[in-house]
C-alpha cells in the first residue's frame, strides 16, 4: 500500500450532514440511566474523532478502516439506531455501511491483519488530521495500538 495524503473536505463535508443530537446518540451516551453519563468534553471528542473516522473510511475505501474504542463506542450507539443509522450511511457513504465486530478473533493471521489496519488507520490519521489527541487513540507501537485501543481488552472491532 501506498500512503497518501488525500483531500478530506468532501468526506469531512458528507459527516457533518450527521446531527448526533437530533439522533440521540449524544443524548443516549451522556444519560447516566444508561450506564455511559459522558461529559460534554467527552461527547465532543468523540463526535470529532467519529466523524473523523467516517471520513477515513469514505475518503480510503480500499482500506480496512480500524476505530479506537471511544469512537467504536460512539460507532455502536449509533447503529443501535437503525433509522437514523440507515439514513446517515445513505447520505455520507450511498449505501449502509457495515460493522464488522469480529476482526482480529478468527486466529493469529486475523489478529496480525487487525494489528497492521490499526497501524495504517493512524498512519493515515496522522498524515491527514496531525497527532492523535489525548483520549482518543492509544498506543504508540503496532502492537500496543492494537492492544489498547480496546482498553486493552481483546482486539474486537473492524
Amino acid at each position: 500500500m501506498s500512503i497518501t495524503m488525500t483531500d478530506l473536505r468532501p468526506a469531512a463535508d458528507a459527516t457533518d450532514s450527521i446531527d448526533f443530537d437530533l439522533s440521540g446518540v449524544r443524548r443516549k451516551l451522556a444519560a447516566p440511566e444508561e450506564g455511559e453519563a459522558w461529559s460534554e468534553e467527552k461527547l465532543d471528542l468523540a463526535e470529532q474523532e467519529y466523524r473523523r473516522f467516517m471520513a477515513l473510511c469514505l475518503a480510503y475505501p480500499d482500506e480496512a478502516i480500524v476505530p479506537c474504542a471511544l469512537v467504536d463506542q460512539m460507532w455502536h450507539q449509533h447503529i443501535l439506531d437503525t433509522a437514523a443509522y440507515r439514513d446517515d450511511c445513505d447520505r455520507v457513504f450511498g449505501h449502509f455501511y457495515d460493522h464488522y465486530p469480529y476482526f482480529g478473533l478468527n486466529g493469529p493471521e486475523d489478529a496480525a491483519n487487525l494489528e497492521r489496519a490499526y497501524d495504517i488507520t493512524l498512519t493515515l490519521y496522522e498524515l491527514n488530521y496531525g497527532p492523535t489527541p489525548e483520549g482518543a487513540w492509544q498506543g504508540s507501537t503496532a502492537a500496543d495500538r492494537a492492544r489498547c485501543r480496546t482498553g486493552c481488552k481483546p482486539v474486537k472491532c473492524k
